[in-house]
Formats: structure tokens, C-alpha cells, sequence
């Protein structure tokens, strides 16, 4: 393998493992602090919209703690 190719599979890993990071902070996030989160955006028209989600399992936790405004 050249050394170029070893670079690129390590910045490819990197990318994964990041990716897989966020998606388990995001998680942590979706079974911690979701209720905390839709209290103090109850009056938000994105939330609302997507608060049937939280009773969706895992994915629709997901799905909710990722369309939450910034």
C-alpha cells in the first residue's frame, strides 16, 4: 500500500468513527435530556410538529433530537 493510500484509509476511518460518535452522543442525548429539551421548547413549531416521534422507539428519538432548532 502507498503511503497516499494509507492516508486516505485513515482519514476514511476517522470520518467513520466520527460519524459513529455523533450518532452515540446524539443517542445519549435522545434517552437523557429529550424530556428537558421539549419542555423548554414546547412552544416551538418545529417540536410540536415532531413530537409524536418521541414515542417512535430508537429512530424516532433520534429522528427528534435531530430536528430540534440550533
Amino acid at each position: 500500500m502507498t503511503p497516499a493510500e494509507s492516508l486516505i484509509s485513515l482519514l476514511c476511518g476517522l470520518v467513520i468513527f466520527g460519524l459513529l460518535a455523533l450518532i452515540g452522543v446524539s443517542m445519549h442525548l435522545a434517552y437523557t435530556k429529550l424530556d428537558m429539551m421539549l419542555e423548554h421548547l414546547k412552544n416551538c413549531s418545529a417540536v410540536k410538529n415532531r413530537a409524536p416521534l418521541k414515542h417512535g422507539g430508537p429512530l424516532g428519538n433520534f429522528l427528534l433530537v435531530g430536528g430540534i432548532p440550533e
